[in-house]
């Protein structure tokens, strides 16, 4: 008997630790929000900013770099959505992120794409040499898996509103066609006690201090999060969107980039504190993953591959020599919401469509993501980029153009005098076909 005893003790012990302790009942809404904040320490070494010039030290701290997470049991089924301000983590990072959560529900490590943060991804250190502090990303992941376990832990019952709002003047476009989504979207946890938690989906590159920026930042989004916390108390979590083709903020100062920084996130939280709000009562919560493999062209993402820097699984087909990422993309569906996770940067022609600027060229663009999910019902479509990886641009094949003695080597300029700088930093040209049929699927498999 004693043995016995001692065993359910130890049953329910292990249950309160994995978080399993919650209440998933199919009648109530929970929500979970936990943050930290990455410090960082110059003993570690060097500290690259990722997103500009390579070999740029930080010199300074502006604001330091959070991961931020919110988990959400909606009527039975859950989710763990964990923001990081970073510049993107490759899935390998993201698998150590989920490997430390002790909870079994879908687990999403989405970053926020500042280009003011440390060097997660090795790309922007010394030429030819790896960019990543170890002791910053191995703190970053630990950091991340305590901001998800204590989420969850965290939950309580409340209400789940939804709201959006379309900008103007803030957004602009660097490639032609000048297409980008100019709408915050916005889902609201509102618990029985304490506070709310404000989760922002919006397609910008998080770079509104520019290139001559050597301080550590978060960029726009946090000022965004000192607004939103001074005039609600509300928590607040970033989620970039389709900002392949260079999307970003416009440039309200020019004179002083950390001013510009300031005007631009109070312009976004001025929009973000007028949306009007509607509570989500009905439907379920859902979740879909699809694997699948991009051809890995690059020829520089492929000599990273090989000193160790890039951190992407990759395989070689022994028959043809090709070279692939191993990738995935998902769906989560909450009531009539669908917020498509795809990993990399998108450009929001692929999703929305529009005019092409090359649509004589020999490749034909893939069915945009909303005209596929339009096959399947699915009409409330939010892309959240940079999920769950960071494979690069995916670009449209229609528009891909390559230097033909140096490609991916050297910057294009097509006939139209338009440099094609993003194909630099894509896996291949197959990214969007790809996106687009393993995205199909996943809408398959979410519309049964």
């Amino acid at each position: 008997m004693k043995n016995k005893l001692l065993f359910l003790v130890t049953i329910a012990s292990v249950l309160t630790l994995c978080g399993c302790n919650n209440n998933h009942t199919s009648d109530v809404i929970k929500g979970g929000y936990s943050e930290e904040v990455i410090t960082f320490s110059k003993e570690d070494g060097p500290h690259y900013i990722g997103g500009y010039t390579q070999g740029q030290e930080i010199t300074g701290v502006l604001d330091y770099q959070y991961a931020k997470a919110f988990y959400l049991n909606y009527y039975g089924n859950d989710v763990l959505m964990i923001s990081i301000d970073a510049i993107g983590l490759s899935s390998d990072y993201v698998a150590k992120i989920r490997k430390g959560i002790n909870y079994k529900c879908p687990v999403n490590v989405m970053s926020t794409h500042t280009h003011a943060g440390i060097d997660t991804l090795g790309l922007w250190g010394k030429t030819g040499f790896d960019g990543k502090n170890k002791a910053f990303n191995d703190r970053l992941v630990k950091l991340a898996v305590k901001a998800g376990n204590d989420a969850i832990n965290n939950a309580l019952e409340g209400k789940l509103t939804y709201g959006k709002i379309k900008t103007e003047g803030i957004l602009r476009d660097s490639r032609e066609p000048y297409i980008y989504d100019e709408n915050i979207y916005q889902l609201k946890f509102i618990p029985i006690n304490g506070a709310n938690t404000r989760m922002m989906f919006f397609g910008a590159h998080a770079e509104s201090l520019r290139g001559d920026n050597t301080l550590l930042s978060a960029d726009f989004p946090s000022v965004i999060a000192k607004n939103i916390k001074e005039k609600t108390g509300d928590n607040f979590i970033f989620f970039n969107g389709a900002i392949g083709g260079l999307i970003m903020t416009k440039i309200f100062d020019d004179q002083d980039n950390i001013n510009n920084m300031k005007i631009t996130g109070d312009k976004i939280s001025e929009y973000l504190l007028n949306i009007e709000e509607e509570e989500i009562k009905t439907g379920n919560l859902k979740y879909v993953n699809v694997k699948f493999k991009v051809q890995l062209d690059n020829v520089i993402y492929r000599y990273y591959k090989f000193l160790g820097i890039l951190n992407n699984k990759t395989t070689r087909n022994i028959f043809t020599g090709k070279y692939y990422f191993h990738t995935e993309l998902s769906i989560l569906k909450i009531s009539n919401l669908y917020f498509g996770l795809i990993p990399g940067e998108i450009f929001p022609e692929l999703v929305t469509g529009g005019s092409f600027i090359n649509p004589n060229v020999s490749h034909k663009n893939p069915d945009t993501l909303k005209d596929i999910a339009s096959r399947y019902n699915i009409d409330n479509l939010i892309i959240v980029g940079l999920a769950n990886d960071e494979i690069g641009y995916i670009v449209p094949p229609s528009d891909y153009v390559l230097d033909k003695d140096y490609p991916y080597l050297k910057t294009k300029d097509d006939e139209f005098g338009e440099n094609h700088y993003e194909e630099t930093n894509s896996p291949s040209i197959d990214a969007a076909y790809k996106v687009a049929k393993y995205f199909e699927k996943a809408c398959n498999k979410i519309s049964r």
